[in-house]
């Protein structure tokens, strides 16, 4: 996915109460000289589809992997099966994008995270090696 040599795609997921539009639209024109910038919204946010059946998860992990889930056949359909991504996530999105790459690091070249909410982390070596997954990052 690399066919606009030195430029990236860069995928934008939104914080709760939010839409991708709605949330990075003033960022748009200083970013599209990164290259492709994409604004998803979350499974049954903005101006994605609905899920066909109800959806009720039991515990925040269920909901989060939901969304994970959602956001990984998104990457499939429209960037490509192998692409990478530098991936952006605002407040809840930021929790959401986390998740992502810790699940699916192979298609994240780039991670940032913009005013992460509620990112907790129990054990400082789970936190490491995250980070050393993810590759390296400005503190």
């Amino acid at each position: 996915n690399e066919s606009h040599t030195g430029r990236v795609d860069l995928v934008c997921v939104h914080g709760f109460g939010q839409s991708g539009a709605g949330c990075f639209y003033a960022s748009l024109v200083g970013w599209a000289s990164l290259g492709r910038v994409h604004l998803v919204d979350w499974r049954g946010a903005g101006m994605s589809g609905r899920p066909s059946g109800a959806f009720a998860p039991s515990n925040e992990t269920e909901a989060i992997e939901y969304l994970v889930d959602g956001l990984d056949a998104w990457r499939r359909e429209r960037l490509g099966e192998n692409a990478r991504m530098c991936l952006l996530g605002h407040s809840m999105g930021a929790i959401v994008a986390s998740h992502y790459a810790e699940r699916h690091p192979e298609h994240v070249k780039h991670l940032i995270l913009a005013g992460p909410a509620a990112v907790r982390a129990t054990d400082p070596r789970r936190v490491e090696a995250f980070l050393q997954s993810v590759g390296p990052a400005r503190r």
